[in-house]
């Protein structure tokens, strides 16, 4: 099956230091890496229009609000909710607050409340890769 890949737009350095400045983060080197050099925008789209939605940074506010809108206390930007796997209604999170480069998939089966806690953190660049190996199918590696 055909699947669709295109970068809204990439993310510009300036916009990425103005991101984190604004909200007092530091991003990870590869997340970082992933919107300079891929972007925002669709991935894996199949043919009815399902797959990964990449948002932007200026995004990232108003979409971990509608994440969490009556589902608990918003976690932003302590844990930055950055892509919705359309085709499965989960969405994709970075942790930062530890040091490492932290990554989760999150379900929409389970409670928003508890998923910091519940979380199976990975590396978001072994994610990223695990994810162009299997088109686009990979939860997590």
């Amino acid at each position: 099956m055909p699947l669709t890949f295109a970068a809204a737009r990439l993310i510009s350095p300036r916009e990425i230091e103005e991101f984190e400045a604004s909200h007092g983060i530091r991003l990870p080197a590869a997340y970082r890496q992933f919107l300079s050099s891929v972007g925002a925008g669709p991935a894996f789209i199949d043919r009815f229009g399902l797959g990964i939605e990449f948002h932007a940074p200026a995004e990232l506010r108003e979409f971990s609000s509608a994440v969490f809108t009556n589902a608990g206390p918003d976690p932003f930007p302590r844990i930055l909710f950055f892509c919705s796997l359309t085709s499965r209604g989960d969405f994709g999170a970075l942790d930062l607050r530890s040091e490492t480069d932290s990554f989760a998939v999150f379900s929409h089966e389970e409670n928003p409340s508890a998923w910091a806690d519940a979380a199976r953190w990975s590396s978001f660049a072994a994610w990223v890769i695990q994810l162009v190996d299997s088109l686009g199918e990979s939860d997590l590696p």
